[in-house]
């Protein structure tokens, strides 16, 4: 499951039930639930553990005493529940699900490419390693995008009050 850490960010929209299945979300940037999700690890109960990083990622996300009581009890996590937790960022109804995942979408898609691609690194990479390394790798690329057309639109669309319009570059 580690291939799923990818340049671009990717946003979960979980609807109904997500029970072992639930990891491929834990693998994205952004999750969002409909009131009537429901997150479960039930491998205990079937002789097997997560294998798609739910023993991983989960802790990270959730905390490890809390993902420890679910992950060993094999319980049930309901979307309000999930949100309260951490787990999900928004709980909207079912029918405003896809709405809200395309508004994050179209969100972040307005933003300085190489922006979101390097604040991503830095949460996946520098959230893995020591305080200093992950400081070190946002200094460093900090002083990378300095160097970028990107920047160079953003300073002048903030000066001259305009939306920018970026290219990536």
């Amino acid at each position: 499951m580690r291939g799923l850490q990818m340049k671009k960010p990717l946003i979960a929209a979980v609807n109904g039930y997500a029970l072992g299945g639930g990891e491929l979300a834990l693998s994205c940037d952004i999750r969002e639930a409909s009131r009537n999700a429901v997150f479960g690890w039930p491998e205990a109960s079937l002789g097997i553990l997560p294998r798609l990083g739910g023993t991983q990622r989960l802790p990270r996300i959730i905390g490890p005493a809390r993902a420890r009581e679910i992950l060993l009890t094999g319980r049930r996590v309901a979307a309000q529940e999930a949100l309260s937790i951490g787990l999900v960022s928004e709980v909207v109804e079912a029918e405003h699900l896809m709405d809200t995942a395309w508004a994050y979408a179209r969100r972040i898609c307005a933003l300085a490419p190489l922006s979101v691609e390097s604040i991503k690194r830095c949460l996946d990479e520098g959230c893995e390693s020591s305080l200093d390394d992950g400081l070190e790798l946002e200094n460093t690329l900090g002083l990378r995008l300095c160097d970028t057309e990107d920047y160079q639109e953003g300073r002048r669309a903030f000066s001259e009050k305009r939306a920018p319009c970026f290219h990536g570059h």
